[in-house]
């Protein structure tokens, strides 16, 4: 719902701080005990599962990733599987589908108009072999989001939706 009145006006990008998420990652114990170049933890080499589509602007995104990734001793591990293999579903095993990935990269155009409305964010629509065709891709699951996405669902006044989503919004930015 960018570049429409539901996008938050009090979102700003984070700053691009190399150091700080070194830092971070320092912290949090992955720290290049082995001297290879790649971060580890408890044995455990820090590398990244990027996956998208095959489409080369995409995959050329894939590689600026991996280059400032492995800056900070992040691996990243390139997939492009074929879109008939990117968008199975989870009961036929897709990589999206069934969360086999660390990065993934695609679009989608959730209902936008007159005004958004989309499951891809609801805690009950994650895929599990209960609900295969669950539309939240994307595996994050936030209650007090839930709580939101219903009530602007059933909200008719134009002014209230907008208020809404702008919380929406911020608490995805936030959790982002």
């Amino acid at each position: 719902w960018g570049g429409t009145p539901y996008e938050s006006p009090n979102i700003a990008p984070d700053p691009y701080d190399p150091e700080g998420a070194a830092a971070l990652l320092d912290e949090a114990g992955w720290v290049d005990s082995n001297g290879d170049g790649t971060r580890d933890k408890d044995g455990v080499e820090l590398v990244l599962r990027y996956l998208t589509t095959p489409r080369q602007t995409r995959k050329d995104t894939q590689v600026v990733v991996q280059q400032v990734f492995a800056e900070l001793g992040i691996g990243v591990t390139l997939d492009n599987p074929s879109t008939d293999i990117f968008w199975n579903s989870y009961g036929s095993g897709g990589p999206i589908a069934t969360g086999t990935y660390d990065i993934g990269q695609w679009s989608s155009s959730p209902d936008a108009f007159p005004d958004p409305d989309s499951a891809a964010f609801k805690c009950s629509e994650i895929p599990s072999p209960e609900k295969p065709d669950g539309q939240n891709w994307n595996y994050y699951c936030n209650p007090e989001l839930d709580v939101l996405l219903a009530e602007q669902a059933r909200t008719a006044d134009f002014d209230a939706r907008v208020a809404l989503w702008h919380q929406i919004t911020e608490i995805l930015n936030q959790d982002l």
